[in-house]
Protein backbone atom coordinates (compact mmCIF):
# COMPACT_ATOMS: atom_id res chain seq x y z
CA UNK A 1 0.00 0.00 0.00
CA UNK A 2 1.35 3.45 -0.90
CA UNK A 3 2.21 5.83 1.90
CA UNK A 4 -0.09 8.81 2.30
CA UNK A 5 1.53 12.16 1.75
CA UNK A 6 1.01 15.05 4.12
CA UNK A 7 -1.66 17.57 3.24
CA UNK A 8 -0.51 20.91 1.89
CA UNK A 9 -2.33 23.95 3.17
CA UNK A 10 -2.60 26.69 0.57
CA UNK A 11 -2.95 30.36 1.40
CA UNK A 12 -5.55 31.34 -1.20
CA UNK A 13 -5.00 35.06 -0.74
CA UNK A 14 -1.25 34.72 -1.24
CA UNK A 15 -1.72 32.54 -4.33
CA UNK A 16 -4.23 35.04 -5.76
CA UNK A 17 -1.81 37.92 -5.13
CA UNK A 18 0.98 36.08 -6.98
CA UNK A 19 -1.32 35.29 -9.90
CA UNK A 20 -2.52 38.92 -10.10
CA UNK A 21 1.07 40.18 -10.04
CA UNK A 22 2.04 37.81 -12.86
CA UNK A 23 -1.01 38.78 -14.92
CA UNK A 24 -0.18 42.46 -14.47
CA UNK A 25 3.39 41.89 -15.73
CA UNK A 26 2.10 39.97 -18.75
CA UNK A 27 -0.53 42.62 -19.51
CA UNK A 28 2.18 45.31 -19.45
CA UNK A 29 4.39 43.24 -21.78
CA UNK A 30 1.47 42.72 -24.16
CA UNK A 31 0.76 46.44 -24.19
CA UNK A 32 4.41 47.29 -24.90
CA UNK A 33 4.57 44.78 -27.76
CA UNK A 34 1.21 45.55 -29.36
CA UNK A 35 0.55 49.17 -28.41
CA UNK A 36 -2.76 48.40 -26.72
CA UNK A 37 -3.92 46.54 -23.64
CA UNK A 38 -5.45 43.09 -24.01
CA UNK A 39 -9.16 42.91 -23.41
CA UNK A 40 -12.00 40.63 -22.50
CA UNK A 41 -15.59 41.08 -23.61
CA UNK A 42 -18.79 39.97 -21.94
CA UNK A 43 -22.02 39.66 -23.88
CA UNK A 44 -25.08 40.06 -21.66
CA UNK A 45 -28.26 38.82 -23.33
CA UNK A 46 -31.74 39.59 -22.11
CA UNK A 47 -33.38 42.02 -19.76
CA UNK A 48 -31.77 40.54 -16.64
CA UNK A 49 -29.71 43.29 -15.02
CA UNK A 50 -26.85 40.83 -14.45
CA UNK A 51 -24.18 43.42 -15.08
CA UNK A 52 -25.09 45.05 -11.78
CA UNK A 53 -24.74 41.81 -9.82
CA UNK A 54 -21.73 41.70 -7.46
CA UNK A 55 -19.86 38.82 -9.21
CA UNK A 56 -20.09 40.59 -12.58
CA UNK A 57 -19.02 43.90 -11.07
CA UNK A 58 -16.10 42.20 -9.31
CA UNK A 59 -15.07 40.66 -12.64
CA UNK A 60 -14.89 44.08 -14.31
CA UNK A 61 -13.12 45.64 -11.33
CA UNK A 62 -10.50 42.86 -11.41
CA UNK A 63 -10.01 43.42 -15.16
CA UNK A 64 -9.39 47.12 -14.66
CA UNK A 65 -7.02 46.52 -11.74
CA UNK A 66 -4.87 44.34 -13.98
CA UNK A 67 -4.86 46.85 -16.83
CA UNK A 68 -7.18 44.81 -19.05
CA UNK A 69 -9.69 46.54 -21.25
CA UNK A 70 -13.18 45.32 -20.49
CA UNK A 71 -16.06 45.60 -22.93
CA UNK A 72 -19.69 44.96 -22.09
CA UNK A 73 -22.10 44.22 -24.89
CA UNK A 74 -25.68 44.20 -23.62
CA UNK A 75 -28.17 42.70 -26.07
CA UNK A 76 -31.90 42.46 -25.72
CA UNK A 77 -33.42 39.00 -25.57
CA UNK A 78 -34.95 39.36 -29.03
CA UNK A 79 -31.76 38.48 -30.95
CA UNK A 80 -31.51 35.26 -32.90
CA UNK A 81 -28.55 32.90 -32.66
CA UNK A 82 -27.47 33.93 -36.15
Amino acid sequence: MAALSAAVVLDGKAVAARVRAEVKVRVQAFERERGRPPGLAVVLVGANPAETMPPIMQYFEAQQAQGLRGNRHPLDGLRSAE
